[in-house]
């Protein structure tokens, strides 16, 4: 739960320091705009394949207990 509440904060704070350098120089729009793109894919990738992981562990400790 840690995880997503940092991912989360960290995505809207990137989003919120994109806007204010676009609002501060307009130009670099499209440069900005790719590296926070980059900025928010990564975390939620990580956040996906940690999510994926976890699914098997659980789904391989669910098939191998002996209740």
């Amino acid at each position: 739960m840690i995880a997503l509440a940092g991912i989360g904060i960290g995505i809207g704070t990137a989003g919120g320091a994109a806007l204010e350098g676009i609002a501060r120089q307009p130009e670099v729009t499209s440069t900005i705009q790719q590296t926070l793109l980059l900025l928010v894919v990564l975390p939620e990738l990580f956040l996906a394949f940690l999510a994926f992981v976890v699914a098997i562990i659980i789904i391989q400790t669910i098939r191998n207990c002996r209740c």
